[in-house]
């Protein structure tokens, strides 16, 4: 999605996980880190937002909050509501597994993976924002 949408000129960023480069670097997952992740991935998402057509990333501040087991639902969303407010469209898109699990950067397996995907998709099918659909 993210070379598509350069391919057609629109000017796009690409915001890491995180989590998985902290993995794939060898350090610990804990809460606090997790918190941090959040953080981050909220300060970037707004700091881009205006700056460029499309953000990207497979670790938006709604997955990284899901990970925080702390209830900070209310901020995610108000998060993104103050986006969306400011003319900002935000699409959740999950894309399919087709492949096989790679399990480098991840801290669970292919089946908690597989329930994480689900719950996300319910939270966000919850969610009170508006969907724009994928524009390509």
């Amino acid at each position: 999605m993210f070379a598509e949408a350069k391919r057609r000129g629109y000017s796009a960023e690409m915001i890491p996980e995180f989590a998985k480069v902290a993995v794939l670097e060898g350090v610990p997952i804990t809460l606090g880190r997790q918190l941090q992740f959040l953080g981050n991935q909220i300060q970037r998402e707004e700091a881009l937002a205006g700056v460029v057509d499309f953000v990207f990333s497979d670790g938006p501040a709604s997955v990284v909050a899901y990970y925080t087991g702390y209830d900070t639902e209310g901020m995610v969303a108000d998060h993104y509501a103050s986006l969306w407010r400011a003319g900002h469209r935000i699409i959740n898109y999950f894309v399919p597994r087709r492949f096989a699990f790679d399990p480098k950067g991840r801290i669970h397996d292919e089946a908690e993976s597989r329930m994480i995907d689900e719950t996300l998709r319910l939270m966000w099918t919850s969610a009170s924002l508006p969907e724009d659909p994928w524009p390509f």
